[in-house]
């Protein structure tokens, strides 16, 4: 399976209410794609559960690179590595 280029560059910028959107989508059914990120994201969920559950409450927020991880762009990683 690969996550094509413009899937990954809209993935990787897209904010918080996407990731929600997707946790949503998720249980309605998804696209190849939309899966494997779904699946990562579950596979972190005891990681990230307040950031992924609560996204589109939390779409302004800023993550300090120095002191924290972004869930998205960790997602985005993981899914970069298994491609």
């Amino acid at each position: 399976m690969r996550l094509s280029k413009s899937n990954f560059d809209a993935f990787k910028h897209s904010d918080q209410k996407c990731i929600h959107s997707l946790l949503r989508r998720a249980r309605e059914g998804l696209n190849e794609e939309e899966r494997q990120l779904a699946r990562i994201m579950f596979d972190h969920s005891e990681e990230y559960f307040d950031q992924f559950e609560f996204a589109d409450a939390l779409a302004d927020r800023e993550f300090d690179s120095e002191r924290e991880v972004n869930p998205v762009f960790h997602v985005a990683l993981h899914a970069v590595a298994e491609n």
